[in-house]
């Protein structure tokens, strides 16, 4: 409530103070990354991040590869991100195929572009299959016109390639 003046005035101190108690290293981690209340410390953010990413948690560490990806706090690390968005990709949750399309998806875009692994265009191709697939395995009702933008583009590089039949059938 503090950090979002949600029924009380805003106040990043008071927020800290709270997630320092109640030990939320992930919440305490945006706090350093924006300097919310506390110097910026990108550092300090990934520390938090990366003591409880050890404990496979899935939200940490899909803040975690973005980190490394996008390079807005950090440089990128490529083969830091590739690392997490492949267990993120394929996480099982009891569904053996199961994991994240996000993860997934950028994990062929590391492939498709080779960052942080051996660009390899043909795994590329059937991870931007799969994250499709996934996508609509957990979403059986979207429909084309609500896709998001990773399934979006994974549609556009897979035609790029001449599966345009192949993907019509996804």
């Amino acid at each position: 409530c503090y950090l979002y003046g949600r029924g009380v005035e805003q106040d990043y101190d008071m927020a800290v103070k709270y997630f320092v108690e109640a030990d939320d290293k992930d919440m305490l981690g945006e706090c350093y990354l924006h300097g919310w209340g506390v110097e910026k410390n990108v550092d300090k953010t990934i520390g938090l991040w990366e003591s409880i990413s050890e404990h496979t948690s899935h939200t940490i560490n899909d803040k975690l590869w973005h980190l490394y990806l996008d390079g807005n706090f950090v440089d990128p690390d490529y083969e830091k991100a590739f690392w997490i968005l492949n267990n993120e990709a394929f996480r099982e949750d009891g569904d053996p195929e199961g994991g994240s399309y996000e993860a997934r998806f950028e994990l062929a875009r590391c492939y498709y572009e080779g960052k942080g692994v051996k660009k390899d265009t043909r795994l590329a191709l059937k991870l931007f299959r799969s994250t499709i697939e996934l996508f609509y395995r957990y979403d059986g009702s979207a429909s084309v016109s609500a896709e998001p933008d990773r399934i979006i583009n994974a549609r556009r590089i897979l035609v790029k390639h001449g599966y345009k039949s192949e993907i019509n059938k996804l």
